[in-house]
């Protein structure tokens, strides 16, 4: 080439051969490194999956795998508590249904009495004579306080009218005699 002769050392090749098998190694380090990046995250173990089936959950009556598994010993469970709850509900409906019967049967027996007592009512008003029949409401001073008559009343207006009518036509000079027709009234 140029002309100069290129000698190799033996300790040099084994030195090069070194530091490359060193560069490798490294090389190879950093590989692993970079390929435990993904895997230095916390793994999540879920304890109850069923990848391991020596790490199985506790047993727990209330869970449902207190069966060992055993769907048939679940079923036959279940469909007698299923049957305990359908006779429970029937024998409850036919309670209830006994219940609103008798609950009928009590307030058509009422609705008979009450019928009964107003008949007996009735016979009884229609035997009294009229005047008892009716009974007057008795004095009540707290209705009206006033002391004298008002304008608007009714019987006021009746009685000054027939006061007038009275003054006004000549009965001989007698006047209209009210009491006959308040005594035929009252009886």
């Amino acid at each position: 080439m140029n002309g100069w002769k290129i000698e190799v050392d033996e300790e040099e090749v084994k030195a090069n051969e070194e530091d490359e098998e060193e560069m490798e190694a490294e090389e190879d380090e950093d590989m692993e490194v970079n390929d435990n990046k993904d895997e230095n995250h916390a793994e999540i173990i879920q304890p109850y999956e069923e990848v391991n089936p020596f790490n199985r959950a506790e047993k727990n009556n209330m869970r449902m795998d207190s069966f060992d598994d055993d769907l048939t010993a679940l079923y036959s469970t279940l469909r007698d508590q299923i049957q305990e709850m359908k006779k429970f509900m029937a024998e409850l409906n036919e309670r209830l249904q006994q219940i609103q019967e008798r609950d009928i049967r009590a307030e058509n027996e009422m609705l008979r009495i009450r019928l009964r007592a107003t008949e007996e009512k009735a016979k009884i008003r229609n035997q009294l004579p009229l005047k008892r029949r009716y009974r007057e409401r008795p004095y009540d001073p707290s209705t009206n306080t006033t002391s004298h008559p008002r304008c608007d009343d009714p019987y006021v207006m009746v009685r000054d009218n027939a006061v007038c009518a009275d003054a006004a036509s000549d009965h001989d000079g007698k006047g209209v005699d009210t009491t006959d027709v308040v005594k035929d009234a009252g009886e």
